[in-house]
């Protein structure tokens, strides 16, 4: 299961993982079976998140450069791939709130207003 436990590392899916296994290891299995020798292991593919002060801490770093004008999704990206954090999109979310009140403000006024408009009525020509 050592394969395994480096794939969980990296978000697979269930499909890849079985790939891997079958042309690294020789080994097939069904899903279900994966599934649960993956229990077996203790290994989980959704629940190994990274401590939230190591979070804190990237995001910090963002806010200080040019990742102040990120939203929540494009932070939650980028501490995925930049930093190599596991978190929830919605723990993003709470901590920005947190940490970035100001950039929060100023990215929930540019949501899009409906407009009025006002016209005096058809055009009448000749008249």
């Amino acid at each position: 299961m050592t394969g395994v436990s480096v794939s969980l590392s990296n978000p697979c899916t269930y499909a890849v993982i079985l790939d891997m296994l079958r042309t690294n290891h020789d080994v097939s299995v069904s899903v279900r079976m994966l599934k649960t020798l993956l229990k077996e292991a203790g290994l989980y593919r959704r629940r190994n998140y990274s401590p939230l002060h190591e979070v804190r801490h990237a995001i910090m770093t963002e806010l200080r450069g040019p990742g102040q004008l990120f939203g929540n999704r494009t932070m939650w990206q980028v501490l995925k791939q930049k930093h190599k954090l596991r978190v929830k999109r919605d723990g993003v979310m709470r901590r920005l709130r947190q940490l970035n009140p100001q950039g929060i403000a100023q990215r929930t006024c540019r949501r899009f207003m409906r407009r009025t408009y006002h016209s005096m009525g058809p055009i009448t020509y000749g008249t």
